[in-house]
């Protein structure tokens, strides 16, 4: 009984609120009304569109190294404010009073048989009212965001100006690039000459010359979140515009630009249904070394690579979670195998051969035998110095040492119906061992976990069937063979121990 008294209670309180309502918007609800259901929506959506817009360059401004641009859109900002406050002033000269969270306007469900006593005094209709306040609110919530503009542009200013990358001169050497493997981001690309060894320092191709680092630009915390409550309230309101006044967000936007730039076009897979029905296949498309080598301007935002990564040749290893991939690049019109840290392996074109025919031990492929043997019988040595003479070997074509006469390298001129066979051999080294970063006393006691270093050692066969203008390609692949994972007998001589 005492419930039911105060939902009756709460009811009533409801209906006194919207006659109180109803006499302040007395004057204003003459104006309001006289605008038509199409002029509000019209309005709104120009304005829940642009203010969303607004926020997503505001995002990304704040995270990259452009004062200009934060310049820019703090005057952009107080037009936008201009702009949504003569919106507001349209329907209601206060609308932090009809606005408040805790209104019954904005409670009352809009099915509840109260419901129209509790909007009678408001001039708009349940989701117009709810779309008008979520401007509301997120007018007061751009005064935060704007004082933090001189305060970022400040910080900024602190930040000395990153040089140009000086042009070199490379020599004409058939190698592909490595990532730089000591204190960079992982996907900053070396210089297609330098060939570097773990643990060997590598010299300048150009004395004096060093490689440009991004700046690491921090969030500001309070901007973030202020972004992220105003990005809420405003995504109520885009939930509620009806069909014929709906748009896609920013967001939305430039993840489908994202992904024509990069990805695959969404009919693309469908082609090939049948193809990848079969295990261990895939569809991908790879990009050029101008892509994956764009140095950002904010090291700690997603790079290209974070977003689109290298193709998963196959699924995580059960206890290791690693995970081999198809590393690889276009680059003056060729494939280009990519080789961070100790990886290596080798490519060649085999024809026009259907990648499904090609079997295990590679019968009907048009290789020679001691060619077929290196694809199929190479084994990897088990000593740290050993795996990185090979590696070096073949990166620079040295296959004299493997009795080998044929033409093997990293990379093979790419061309649509062609089908290209590579053998690769990949590691996860501790991080210690690859920044030789001194262990803890801890990582001590439990080192021989540590330096159980997950590996592994494929076959793939991949077939290009399309070329975009980019000069990036669509390929199939297929996993032919996974060998013995591949092992480190005297990692533990490459640890920096504490003194």
């Amino acid at each position: 009984m005492g419930s039911s008294l105060l939902s009756i209670l709460k009811r009533i309180r409801i209906v006194a609120i919207a006659g109180l309502v109803a006499l302040f918007w007395g004057g204003a609800g003459t104006v309001a009304r006289s605008q038509t259901e199409e002029e509000f929506w019209a309005r709104s959506q120009q304005l829940t569109a642009n203010h969303l817009y607004l926020l997503y360059e505001i995002e990304r401004a704040f995270a990259l190294y452009d004062r200009d641009r934060l310049s820019d859109l703090r005057t952009r900002l107080a037009i936008q404010r201009n702009r949504l406050e003569n919106f507001l002033e349209v329907y209601d000269p206060a609308p932090e009073v009809i606005c408040d969270r805790d209104a019954p306007f904005l409670n009352a469900p809009e099915e509840d048989p109260f419901a129209e006593l509790a909007f009678a005094g408001a001039p708009l209709e349940f989701s117009q009212l709810r779309v008008y306040c979520a401007l509301a609110s997120s007018y007061a919530d751009l005064e935060a965001v704007s004082s933090e503009f001189t305060r970022r542009v400040n910080q900024l200013a602190r930040i000395p100006v990153l040089p140009e990358t000086a042009p070199l001169d490379a020599p004409s050497l058939t190698l592909s690039p490595l990532r730089l493997e000591i204190g960079l981001p992982e996907t900053y690309l070396l210089s297609p000459w330098q060939i570097e060894a773990l643990g060997v320092p590598v010299k300048p191709a150009i004395e004096g010359a060093r490689p440009v680092i991004p700046p690491a630009i921090l969030p500001v915390g309070e901007v973030a979140v202020e972004l992220q409550e105003i990005r809420q309230d405003l995504q109520l309101a885009v939930d509620l515009f009806p069909p014929e006044w709906q748009f896609r967000t920013p967001e939305q936007i430039a993840e489908t630009f994202d992904r024509r730039d990069y990805g695959l076009f969404p009919h693309e897979p469908s082609l090939y249904a049948e193809f990848l029905n079969l295990p261990n296949t895939g569809i991908a498309r790879i990009l050029t070394d101008r892509v994956y080598g764009d140095v950002p301007d904010n090291r700690l935002l997603p790079t290209v690579l974070d977003r689109f990564p290298f193709p998963a040749l196959l699924p995580p290893a059960p206890e290791t979670g690693f995970v081999p991939r198809l590393e690889m690049q276009v680059s003056d019109d060729r494939f280009q195998l990519l080789f961070p840290i100790i990886d290596y392996g080798y490519i060649v074109d085999i024809g026009d051969i259907p990648i499904e025919e090609i079997s295990l031990d590679l019968e009907g492929v048009n290789l020679s035998p001691k060619l077929r043997e290196f694809f199929l019988g190479y084994h990897p040595p088990t000593e740290l110095d050993n795996i990185q003479e090979d590696r070096q070997r073949i990166l620079l074509g040295k296959l004299s040492d493997f009795g080998l006469e044929d033409k093997v390298l990293t990379v093979a001129d790419a061309e649509v119906g062609r089908t290209y066979l590579v053998r690769s051999i990949q590691y996860e080294l501790p991080d210690f061992i690859v920044t030789n970063r001194q262990i803890t006393h801890r990582e001590r006691r439990m080192l021989a976990y540590l330096l159980d270093t997950p590996s592994r050692d494929v076959l793939v066969a991949f077939r290009p069937v399309d070329r975009r203008d980019d000069g990036s390609y669509v390929l199939l692949w297929r996993t032919i063979a996974q060998f013995n994972d591949p092992e480190i007998t005297d990692l533990y001589r490459y640890v920096n121990y504490p003194d």
